[in-house]
């Protein structure tokens, strides 16, 4: 494997010159070893104005050189933003991947839509209405934004349906831990009193701690309005 050579550099140093510069030496190098076939080059760009100003520099540095055969040629390379460039990669070994060349790039709108469409599919109706209930108890919960995060993370990180699936086991182990004996029969009007008594503590323990961040502040002031219509964590 060839080395790698890394450039860092600051907004507007010339990283797209010399970038340019750079693949335009070694495709007009002397030394076979290193020269370098025009439509083999593969370089990606954050937009669709800098792939095209840096496949223009790159022609017009062969030209200069008197590459003319290799500046006509760098038309081939695969020079755009990360996808477009690995979008043309997929479809060009569609049939190779056993998947259809004709691809596109889902916008936030059709990506919302096709998880919803995947998840009707997924989910029973009474799966659904327990989701819905739970969403209307949990303020805070808006559990096919959580569902589109998992996807998001799990797919990022390279992680498979059994790997997820054993997350999933762990997650609910730890939370029954936790919960302990919530799904017992209880005393509602000594939970009530406990978890006054709780939350008054919470507020008094922030308070003498001096925390001033704005999460806090925004939990404390939920605790304190609830404390005061006496409708803490009560079902509506």
């Amino acid at each position: 494997m060839k080395s790698i050579d890394v450039i860092s550099a600051g907004a507007g140093s010339g990283k797209t010159t010399r970038l340019a510069q750079r693949l335009a030496e070694r495709i007009a190098s002397d030394v076979v070893a290193d020269r370098v076939r025009p439509e083999g080059v593969i370089a990606v760009t954050f937009t669709v104005t800098a792939a095209a100003e840096l496949a223009r520099r790159v022609r017009e540095e062969l030209l200069r050189r008197g590459k003319v055969d290799e500046a006509h040629r760098i038309g081939a390379a695969r020079i755009g933003t990360v996808h477009a460039v690995c979008g043309r990669l997929v479809s060009d070994f569609a049939f190779e991947l056993g998947i259809s060349p004709d691809l596109r790039v889902l916008d936030e709108d059709s990506a919302s839509d096709e998880l919803k469409r995947s998840l009707s599919a997924v989910l029973t109706r009474e799966e659904a209405d327990e989701l819905a209930d739970l969403e209307s108890r949990l303020p805070d919960l808006e559990w096919e934004e959580a569902v589109r995060l998992i996807q998001e993370k799990a797919r990022s990180n390279g992680i498979d349906s059994p790997t997820l699936k054993a997350f999933e086991d762990r997650s609910v182990e730890e939370l029954t831990r936790l919960l302990g004996d919530c799904g017992q029969e209880i005393d509602g009007e000594a939970f009530d009193r406990t978890l006054e008594s709780s939350l008054e503590t919470f507020i008094s323990a922030v308070e003498a701690g001096g925390d001033p961040t704005k999460t806090t502040a925004s939990v404390c002031d939920k605790v304190r309005s609830g404390l005061a219509q006496g409708n803490v964590l009560k079902p509506a």
